[in-house]
């Protein structure tokens, strides 16, 4: 089996936040990047392979429906984990047709999120 880290991009536009998850995922065995809205990680996508993006719903600028929208018209099939404190209904229906493996609600539990990722990381290898 392969146990190389899980590629991880993590793409929110809270600076705290997003230093802790990355912090607890990179102890649990994942590689992190981080990008903090949606043009920084178009940006980072085209530059390096990840396994799992985990994708903040609202942002400033460009937000999480958008940045999905723009990745999927590239036809980069990677899986998307969206993660949001509350966002419309319509969007999150929009991210589910989009293909959006999982939605997790901040704060989510570190463990739940891990178990999204693993299981978004083993449907991307499928």
């Amino acid at each position: 089996m392969n146990d190389r880290p899980i590629r991880v991009l993590l793409v929110d536009d809270e600076p705290d936040f997003v230093d802790m998850l990355a912090l607890r995922l990179e102890g649990a065995n994942m590689h992190v990047q981080c990008a903090g809205g949606g043009a920084e990680c178009l940006q980072l996508l085209g530059k390096d392979h990840f396994d799992v993006l985990v994708l903040d719903l609202l942002m400033p600028e460009m937000n999480g429906v958008a940045t999905l929208e723009e990745i999927r018209r590239r036809n980069n099939d990677i899986e998307v984990i969206i993660m949001t404190g509350h966002g419309p209904a319509q969007d999150l229906a929009r991210c589910e047709e989009l293909g959006a493996y999982a939605t997790l609600l901040k704060p989510a539990d570190f463990d739940q999120v891990l178990l999204a990722i693993r299981g978004a990381f083993n449907a991307y290898k499928a």
